[in-house]
């Protein structure tokens, strides 16, 4: 897979039994952090995960981060696609130094990060 699929966010009004609810059903387990839910484990090499309630619209979602080696290629990409930059290239934090969010014709979310 040339861009990979690193993480992926649920979003919810309540965390906390969104984690009771797949850590029955599916054996996650998971770490608080914050209004959200880490999932810890997972396997090598796979997609890691939160729960989150974010306090504000909107609190059902499901978003997939993508890896892309090349943030301003990727949104060219993304609007010749028809698609639209949302929120457009930024430092996020010292371990994820750039990151955007890009929708499709549609508006579906997609966030992009390119690593250190």
């Amino acid at each position: 897979m040339s861009c990979p699929v690193v993480q992926f966010e649920i979003g919810s009004n309540d965390s906390a039994a969104l984690s009771e609810f797949h850590a029955t059903v599916f054996g996650w387990a998971f770490k608080a952090a914050g209004p959200a839910q880490a999932i810890v484990g997972g396997f090598d090499g796979g997609p890691s995960g939160m729960l989150n309630a974010l306090g504000h619209p909107p609190e059902k979602y499901v978003m997939v981060y993508i890896e892309v080696p090349d943030l301003e290629a990727c949104l060219e990409r993304v609007n010749a696609a028809c698609g639209a930059t949302i929120v457009p290239p930024h430092v996020f934090n010292l371990s994820c130094p750039q990151l955007e969010r890009a929708a499709d014709e549609s508006r579906r979310m997609s966030p992009c990060y390119s690593g250190p």
